[in-house]
């Protein structure tokens, strides 16, 4: 017997300002004659902008709601314009279905056709070998020549604007292809956002990178530049981005919760973000005196902790006395910095358990305890590296095993400050990273050289 569930009911534009706690499914009005079915939630800037998989009984679309003022109709005009540009360029991009702009609602919107198993070209990207990413990569390059060639191209590029399907890749994100004043695209511009998109790539694939780029060269009329002008964009765009990303993960967003007072700060994963986490930051001390202890140091707590049918690695961080009590006021706790670097790593290719949250007691902007929480690693999972050590893991074969991390750090310019064994634990020849308290971001490649030959020496004395 199948149960009837009754869909709440949204005005277009109530969903709009709905925010990040929108239930789903649900049904949309205002846009089509018929109720939309809203079934996924795919981006949502509360009162701004909401992406969103939908069903009107016919097919599967792509709608983006957006509201009626100046800079909402400038946008929805532009979707049109960029979807007739890539087509004039003989590019393959999602068929608009419908648009309209509504004053009255206070709504406009585009309807696209859904690309039914259509593959987001990031994650095709990323569970590719390399022999496959130089394919696809050669592929993607040659859009972008052809976007130039007839004075396009895409302000916001990046491989999650690109999806793959049966083959063919499809560029999306219309609203973001701009026509530039001077009705073509000269040299600086190019190299500009050809230096935004390879920003995007992680820095340790920087030389298959550069052998891609012939496809471009190839495909790109009277323009002639190299690709050591395209990576000096692309260090300056990823020095920005590393700056904005690290501010970001402090907010409330699609992906985190962020609440603050003048006595604590708190964010926390929104897939992770239930009645059990809220009861376990009320009493945080409690939940890691029942839980079972796994480091007792002076500096710091750790222990793996039950919150609801989940369990978790909690670190909290100990005040060892009057002195560092008053110094910790002034500083970023090392929760903060640990927090800020796990979600750095995510775009440098490097693995680390996954941060679920962080919680800061405070007095106004003073800092006091702070508490992390983290994905648990079951040990059947895979191993430490003190582990494997222990069972006759040679150093010849962990320089083997780690010399793809120190090829990711020294690209990246990253150094992890404490290379312990049991900072490392190996899951299917992964490398998972653990314990970012003293993880640092050079500005410099000759002080991340620096870093990184100690974090070496470290390493080694593991075997001693």
């Amino acid at each position: 017997m199948t149960e009837n569930i009754i869909l709440r009911r949204y005005e277009a534009q109530d969903l709009l300002t709905s925010g990040f706690d929108l239930p789903v499914p649900c049904l949309v009005e205002g846009i089509s004659p018929k109720p939309l079915r809203c079934e996924k939630i795919l981006r949502m800037l509360p009162g701004k902008r909401l992406v969103f998989l939908a069903d009107d009984s016919r097919e599967k679309l792509i709608i983006k709601l957006m509201g009626h003022g100046s800079y909402a109709v400038k946008q929805h005009n532009r979707e049109i314009e960029g979807s007739q540009a890539l087509t004039a360029a003989g590019l393959t991009t999602p068929t608009i279905v419908d648009h309209g702009i509504d004053f009255t609602r206070k709504i406009s919107f585009v309807s696209y056709r859904y690309l039914a198993q259509g593959l987001n070209l990031s994650e095709v990207f990323k569970q590719s070998d390399n022999s496959k990413k130089i394919v696809l990569l050669e592929t993607v390059f040659q859009i972008i020549a052809r976007m130039h060639n007839h004075g396009i191209f895409q302000q916001d590029i990046h491989l999650e604007n690109f999806m793959l399907q049966n083959e063919k890749i499809y560029t999306l994100d219309c609203a973001s292809i701009v026509k530039p004043t001077s009705k073509k695209i000269i040299s600086s511009v190019a190299i500009t956002n050809l230096g935004l998109f390879v920003a995007q790539l992680y820095p340790h694939l920087d030389p298959i990178i550069e052998k891609c780029f012939d496809q471009y060269q190839r495909e790109i009329n009277n323009l002639n530049f190299s690709f050591q002008q395209v990576k000096l964009a692309a260090l300056r765009a990823r020095t920005n981005r590393m700056r904005r990303y690290r501010k970001k993960v402090f907010k409330s967003t699609s992906a985190h919760c962020c609440t603050r007072s003048w006595q604590r700060y708190l964010i926390c994963r929104r897939e992770n973000y239930d009645s059990d986490m809220n009861n376990f930051f009320r009493n945080p001390d409690a939940a890691i005196s029942q839980g079972k202890t796994l480091k007792a140091g002076n500096s710091a707590t750790v222990s793996l902790v039950s919150i609801g049918t989940q369990k978790y690695v909690v670190k909290r961080y100990n005040i060892k006395g009057i002195w560092h009590s008053i110094k910790r006021l002034f500083q970023t706790t090392r929760a903060w910095r640990s927090w800020r670097s796990a979600h750095m790593l995510a775009l440098l290719d490097i693995e680390t358990p996954q941060p679920v949250a962080l919680l800061e007691y405070r007095f106004g902007p003073l800092r006091r305890k702070a508490y992390l929480v983290t994905e648990y690693l079951a040990t059947e999972t895979g191993s430490f590296l003190n582990e494997l050590i222990n069972k006759g893991l040679t150093e010849e074969q962990g320089e083997k095993l780690f010399a793809p991390l120190f090829n990711k750090m020294q690209h990246a310019k990253v150094s992890h400050g404490d290379f312990k064994a049991s900072n490392f634990f190996i899951k299917d020849n992964s490398i998972l990273v653990i314990d970012l308290d003293a993880m640092r971001l050079h500005k410099t490649k000759r002080s991340a050289e620096a870093a990184i030959s100690k974090d070496k020496d470290r390493f080694h004395q593991n075997w001693k």
